[in-house]
């Protein structure tokens, strides 16, 4: 999971995506969360649906 956040750390730095994905997951399997920084990043989230902690990641620049 730390590993995770980090990531996302890294991507986002100003932005405060951390909260605002975990309450996005709790109601959704699936999401999508689009990010401006100098372009346009898609981040992909799925996770399991009874599992939110092992989550999967795919990045898309």
């Amino acid at each position: 999971m730390n590993y995770i956040i980090k990531i996302y750390k890294k991507l986002t730095y100003s932005f405060k995506l951390y909260k605002t994905l975990f309450i996005i997951l709790k109601k959704n399997h699936r999401i999508v969360i689009s990010l401006y920084k100098n372009s346009f990043r898609n981040v992909f989230c799925e996770c399991h649906r009874h599992n939110i902690f092992s989550l999967k990641l795919r990045i898309s620049f």
